[in-house]
């Protein structure tokens, strides 16, 4: 079956361009779906939280993983919660909260890749 066979076929009542415009949408759905599935296990088998996943799928993708990727990310819960935070403030909270190896040394660190990164919260 073609495209415009699909189309000709599709939801009656609709205009062509909108049978269209359905159908490629659809496409596109299912495609995502695919290539979303079709990743999820080598992101899991190389180490990567959900985190890193879910951040994966809305394109808010970092090089982060581990610890560092988990501090990352609550720094970015705590400058959405409060925007008018002090970044030093917040990576220092983070720290005090998610400790141990792989993560960062110190709050100076994590701010410093926060800010570059500022787009994420």
């Amino acid at each position: 079956m073609n495209i415009d066979t699909s189309i000709e076929t599709g939801a009656r009542g609709a205009s062509r361009g909108e049978r269209r415009a359905a159908f490629i949408r659809d496409i596109a759905a299912a495609t995502a779906t695919l290539v979303v599935e079709a990743l999820k296990p080598a992101l899991e088998r190389a180490g990567a939280s959900d985190g890193a996943f879910r951040a994966y799928r809305t394109r808010e993708a970092c090089n982060l993983t581990g610890l560092r990727l988990r501090q990352f990310e609550r720094f970015c819960e705590i400058m959405k919660a409060k925007p008018t935070e002090a970044p030093f403030r917040a990576a220092q909270a983070v720290l005090g909260e998610l400790q141990g190896r792989g993560g960062y040394p110190c709050a100076s660190s994590l701010q410093r890749y926060a800010i570059k990164h500022r787009r994420h919260w």
